[in-house]
């Protein structure tokens, strides 16, 4: 890149100075947007995932080198520095070789670098444009020791075509001085650095930002109790997912991505992990009118949002915004439209993005510092927010209060024993009663996992008992429970519910041949009593087949 000259180097070294003076933490690129009370610290950290092995071939696998195994992750860390650090921030320079780097380590050295990756940046500006930004001071003050105190930390997913951290340097920076650590990496493909849209490299976005999250956590100024999501594009559908198998994330905000969109939709329900009553968690979703995406043949798919029940969604729509328009690039000065990745810009798109930045700033701030004042700026009418020449609608929805699921009734069950396992779902069950509890097919399963695997029929019975006290019209829960104590030899508890089992259902056939033959006991022993029928222990075809859960639905 050319050497800057003198006077433009003096100007910018004022700039420095001013920027230092001011306490602040914001940079010019951040146009209106004010910055919160910390300085913001950067990082990159080179690591490996070494339960991946690495898309590229050694070129001497005799000398393989341990570090050399593993899919190599790029960590861009943001995170909350003290006001009185004086060391001068980076220029966005720094972002762009970094940015190479990731992506064509071999280019760093080349003159013309930024003319090989992140296309759409560098065919959006002129050339002296392009210098003007390069040379443009961040917020970020490299390898600055964090301030003290425990921050909650934001995984953010990056998105196809726009795979690069330095799309989102803005809202990044800026969640930072706002007390919030942010970690991301590139967007890579499984097999090679480009990604395909398929199963397989959205599983491998997946991995690589759950990585992301567990080494995060080891920083000890993170707080691995509050834990948040943003996703851009193909990083949303990641983090969907992400949050779909982490129980422990706390809110999730995704920009303009395929969520909601019918020809990606259909490769998120591809996922085994794919589960929208696992969203339970604060989701705000920002996109662009429903008219526009029409007319840019974009169908709309919000199942999700109706299948979400236990969550609180909002959704922003914003209206003359790009897909573009929702990254930072929209604070960058793009000045020339660039076929495929964007139209010809519309309304105000800084001033839009700026406001999208602060919504999203009070959206986690209510729900993982839980400020009041925050969640109550996100019922405000828009209105109150009007920015010129940007339109924003806001529609949201209160979730339920989320049921248990099986998993966590056995996670109960191993930690704190059956019986506050089966207590804690009658206290669940009193005070939320319209709330949906574990499913009939639930307790089967679990009952004769119990029973017949495990051999524990004393829980097997508790469980039992619980099924038949949330499900009392069922007569497989009567009959269930009489298996359990015919097993434990508790003739006369058997007797009662295998009775109630026929009277509920009277074709009951099992529970008519097992009372036979309990009532028979009492005039002959216990040497005729045949438990299983035609069938080993816990695989009876009306109820527990092998490879099935039951034949309840």
């Amino acid at each position: 890149m050319k050497q800057l000259k003198k006077p433009v180097y003096l100007l910018f070294l004022a700039t420095l100075i001013l920027y230092d003076q001011a306490n602040a933490a914001n940079s010019p690129l951040w146009g209106s947007l004010k910055p919160g009370p910390y300085k913001v610290g950067f990082k990159l950290l080179n690591v490996a995932d070494f339960s991946r092995s690495a898309f590229t071939k050694p070129s001497d696998k005799d000398h393989l080198q341990s570090h050399t195994r593993g899919r190599q992750i790029r960590i861009y860390l943001w995170y909350p520095v003290s006001s009185s650090i004086s060391k001068p921030p980076m220029i966005f320079e720094k972002y762009a070789h970094y940015s190479v780097e990731d992506f064509a380590p071999h280019q760093k050295a080349k003159k013309e670098i930024f003319e090989f990756v992140e296309l759409p940046l560098v065919r959006g500006l002129s050339k002296e444009k392009l210098l003007d930004l390069l040379q443009k001071p961040t917020a970020a003050i490299e390898i600055a020791p964090a301030v003290e105190g425990l921050f909650p930390l934001i995984i953010f997913g990056q998105g196809l075509f726009y795979e690069s951290p330095i799309t989102h340097v803005v809202l990044c920076e800026y969640l930072a001085s706002f007390g919030f650590v942010v970690a991301t990496c590139p967007l890579m493909g499984t097999h090679s650095h480009l990604v395909n849209l398929n199963l397989i490299d959205l599983e491998t976005q997946v991995r690589d930002m759950e990585f992301v999250l567990s080494y995060s956590c080891r920083f000890l100024f993170v707080d691995k109790n509050r834990l948040g999501l943003i996703g851009f594009d193909l990083g949303s559908m990641s983090a969907l997912l992400l949050q779909m198998r982490n129980d422990d994330i706390d809110a999730f905000v995704s920009l303009d991505s395929g969520i909601m969109f019918e020809h990606n939709t259909r490769l998120l329900k591809q996922s085994p992990f794919y589960r929208p009553e696992k969203v339970r968690i604060p989701l705000m979703h920002i996109t662009r009118t429903k008219t526009e995406n029409e007319n840019m043949n974009v169908v709309e798919d919000r199942s999700l949002f109706e299948s979400a029940m236990y969550a609180d969604i909002f959704l922003l729509r914003f209206e003359n915004m790009r897909h573009v328009d929702f990254t930072s690039y929209a604070m960058y000065g793009l000045e020339k439209e660039v076929p495929f990745y964007w139209g010809e810009a519309r309304g105000n798109p800084k001033s839009a993005y700026e406001l999208m930045c602060l919504y999203i700033l009070n959206f986690l701030k209510a729900n993982l510092y839980g400020d009041r004042e925050c969640l109550s700026f996100l019922r405000y009418d828009p209105k109150e927010h009007e920015v010129p020449g940007v339109s924003l609608t806001i529609e949201s929805k209160k979730g339920k209060k989320a049921s248990l699921t099986s998993d966590d009734f056995v996670n109960l069950v191993f930690m704190e024993g059956i019986e506050e396992a089966v207590q804690e779902v009658r206290v669940f069950k009193k005070i939320h009663q319209d709330s949906e509890i574990l499913e009939e097919k639930d307790f089967v399963n679990l009952g004769y996992r119990f029973l017949y695997f495990l051999g524990k029929t004393d829980y097997a019975i508790e469980i039992f008992k619980l099924y038949r006290e949330v499900f009392p019209q069922s007569a497989n829960a009567y009959d269930s429970l009489a298996e359990a104590y015919m097993i434990e030899e508790n003739w006369e508890q058997a007797i009662v519910n295998y009775k109630k089992a026929l009277e509920l259902n009277p074709d009951n056939k099992n529970a008519a041949d097992k009372l036979k033959q309990l009532q028979q006991k009492k005039r002959s022993g216990p040497e005729t009593i045949n438990y299983f029928g035609q069938n080993p222990p816990g695989l009876k075809p009306e109820k527990f087949a092998p490879g099935t859960i039951s034949t309840i639905q």
